[in-house]
């Protein structure tokens, strides 16, 4: 998964890759819950926030993302650019 924000926190792309995924899936859907939910938790946290801290709120909300929709806890490699 790769992600592009500004200073502003506010999401200018946003990728997710499937190489390896064991089957086909909406991507768009799945890419669209994973952003909403990120911009939700940047929203009460958009103080506390560095990079750091945005990779792991991503990390932990694509894992749930992905355990919500078909039952499984994929290894993910995410890529997060604040420019």
């Amino acid at each position: 998964m790769n992600i592009i924000l500004n200073k502003k926190l506010d999401i200018l792309k946003s990728e997710l890759h499937t190489k390896g995924f064991p089957f086909e899936f909406d991507k768009e859907f799945i890419q669209e819950q994973i952003k909403e939910s990120l911009l939700n938790k940047i929203l009460f946290m958009k103080d506390e926030m560095n990079e750091h801290s945005l990779h792991d709120q991503l990390e932990d909300i694509a894992k749930k993302t992905f355990s919500k929709n078909f039952s499984l806890k994929p290894e993910l490699l995410i890529h997060l650019s604040i420019v």
